[in-house]
């Protein structure tokens, strides 16, 4: 039988043996975590757990001092830069931040064709019909000659959805991207990553929406205190925890 995964276009995610210290604190102590295409990944656990700095560990944004990361066919080991294969890695796994890092002096339709045009060499005619269509994906198109300080948190978090889907990635990391919004503003942008699940992208987000994980996560990883305690699918370790750690968690954040 044919491997199902190879038939999908998202990206595959190995990371090995993850060891990060901030000073004389050790905030990942070697995760092990295996992610495969297409895969929409919820990590949830306590704040201070090495959640946001896995992610930024990924994407080159932190140097690991311990084990290795290989996202597609592009590898980063512990202490090196390895800047050619650090721009690989940004090409095709897209991140979303929860501070938006919009550019406050361009409309939102500037922010969203900027990177095409910059890191792509795009012409910026086909940057920009291409951007329309992002727009009216994450249903902003009527806002596209708007700046950013015009919009709401949840507008400028799907516009900052758009900027990244803008690239092209095969994958996105989106770090706690609606703690800072109301309810109604949550359920629009956790609606557009449901809808991006279709196109077999791999997410990885970090949260600490649970009812999100349950429904649209193909696997939940609990990471507390630098280690993964649990992972498996929703079922597994929402519903059924199996570790003390996990079961601590889960009952404080769900009453």
């Amino acid at each position: 039988m044919a491997n199902k995964s190879a038939e999908i276009p998202g990206l595959a995610i190995h990371i090995t043996s993850l060891k990060k210290r901030h000073g004389d604190r050790e905030i990942l102590r070697g995760v092990d975590l295996r992610i495969h295409p297409g895969q929409t990944v919820a990590l949830i656990g306590p704040s201070g757990g090495g959640k946001t700095t896995l992610l930024r560990c990924l994407n080159g944004l932190e140097v690991f001092d311990h084990g290795s990361v290989r996202v597609g066919d592009c590898t980063l080991n512990a202490l090196s830069g390895q800047s050619i294969e650090i721009a690989r890695i940004r090409r095709s796994l897209g991140m979303i931040f929860q501070d938006f890092q919009l550019f406050p002096h361009l409309t939102v339709l500037e922010n969203v064709a900027a990177a095409p045009i910059w890191v792509l060499g795009e012409n910026a005619k086909e940057a920009r019909d291409r951007s329309i269509h992002l727009l009216d994906r994450v249903k902003l198109s009527e806002f596209s000659n708007r700046k950013p300080m015009q919009l709401s948190g949840g507008q400028k978090q799907r516009v900052a959805i758009a900027r990244a889907l803008a690239l092209k990635p095969l994958g996105l990391l989106c770090d706690e991207i609606t703690s800072a919004l109301d309810p109604e503003t949550k359920h629009e942008v956790l609606a557009v990553l449901e809808d991006l699940k279709r196109d077999g992208l791999t997410v990885i987000m970090v949260t600490h929406e649970i009812g999100f994980a349950k429904r649209a996560a193909d696997r939940v990883v609990l990471l507390a205190e630098g280690n993964i305690a649990e992972e498996g699918t929703a079922a597994e370790v929402i519903d059924s925890p199996k570790t003390e750690r996990a079961c601590k968690f889960l009952a404080r954040v769900l009453g």
